[in-house]
């Protein structure tokens, strides 16, 4: 996907992933995925629910991070990621965190995890071009973020934590 793998090389670090979403359990209790994604240039990106399995599908690595949140913040989390696809947000083509109208993967997180944490869950943010964005970097380092799970691309999957 062109949209993951520009955006994979907007990380410093060099992890290498593109795509960034909620996990929440859907309707029927099968684990889905909340992100904003799609082809944002024939103008048809947005938020949208797709399930685990699908999301993961064409993924080489993939890793989970649990918000240091309350249950209420989680709820709040999850209601806004899910409101925001219900609506059918469209995808934020100019990658700007000026209005919480049009969302791109990283700033649908980033929002619903402040919200969450009821905080800037990214005080320091990346710059590029004179303005912010948030980029994956970002919210890998975000103090609000627990890594729990990282698949390793060349054996198995392994626990892992913040040192």
């Amino acid at each position: 996907m062109f949209w993951a793998r520009l955006a994979a090389r907007f990380n410093a670090d060099g992890e290498g992933f593109g795509h960034v979403g909620i996990v929440a359990a859907g309707d029927d209790g099968a684990l889905i995925v909340i992100h904003a994604g799609g082809d944002p240039a024939r103008a048809d990106g947005r938020v949208q629910e797709a399930e685990l399995t699908a999301f993961l599908a064409t993924a080489r690595e993939a890793a989970l991070y649990r918000p240091l949140a309350d249950e209420a913040g989680i709820a709040a989390l999850i209601a806004y990621a899910a409101a925001r696809a219900a609506a059918d947000a469209p995808f934020d083509r100019r990658f700007s965190l000026e209005t919480a109208d049009a969302l791109y993967c990283t700033e649908l997180v980033w929002r619903a995890l402040s919200l969450a944490v009821g905080k800037d869950a990214v005080p320091e943010k990346t710059m590029r071009a004179g303005a912010a964005y948030i980029a994956l970097d970002d919210l890998a380092e975000s103090p609000d973020l627990v890594p729990v799970w990282r698949s390793a691309p060349d054996g198995p999957a392994q626990i892992v934590g913040r040192d």
